[in-house]
């Protein structure tokens, strides 16, 4: 009886904070590793980044922003990049993008720091806000390369 008593404590505690863990995670925010170079040398592969969730829910994304999104290309892929135009905004009138001359409205143009590797909206076009996971806010490790991701680059 006391054993039985103790097992549903347990359970209890683990379902309770794993469901506090779990609202964190989808709706504040959490850590993640990156991977890949589109980002270099702001972001690193290896690097582990904290991502908020709060800007995203409130379209609170500006020009300069690091973001985590879901890619237009594989949905099942998340990718890392940098936002250079807001809705409204015109492309550059050099740039090689075969698309549209302005942002529409509720989508943004992301763009990898390492443009040689980076597969970006000058690939896939416009993203709309719906695919956007979160800002990148904070680059926790390797601890020599800690900072807030406000420049272009942090090295």
């Amino acid at each position: 009886m006391a054993l039985c008593r103790v097992i549903h404590l347990t359970l209890h505690k683990i379902l309770k904070y794993g469901a506090i863990i779990h609202c964190t995670a989808e709706f504040v925010g959490h850590i993640t590793v990156c991977h890949g170079s589109s980002m270099e040398p702001t972001i690193k592969g290896g690097d582990v980044v904290i991502v908020e969730k709060i800007s995203i829910n409130f379209q609170n994304i500006e020009r300069g922003d690091v973001v985590l999104c879901r890619s237009p290309v594989d949905p099942r892929t998340l990718v890392m990049k940098r936002v250079t135009l807001i809705e409204g905004d015109v492309l550059d009138k050099t740039s090689t993008s075969p698309f549209l001359a302005k942002v529409p409205t509720g989508h943004v143009w992301l763009e990898g720091d390492n443009t040689e590797q980076s597969k970006d909206s000058n690939d896939y076009g416009p993203v709309p806000y719906g695919l956007l996971q979160g800002k990148v806010l904070l680059k926790v490790f390797p601890i020599n390369r800690f900072g807030l991701l406000k420049d272009k680059c942090l090295d």
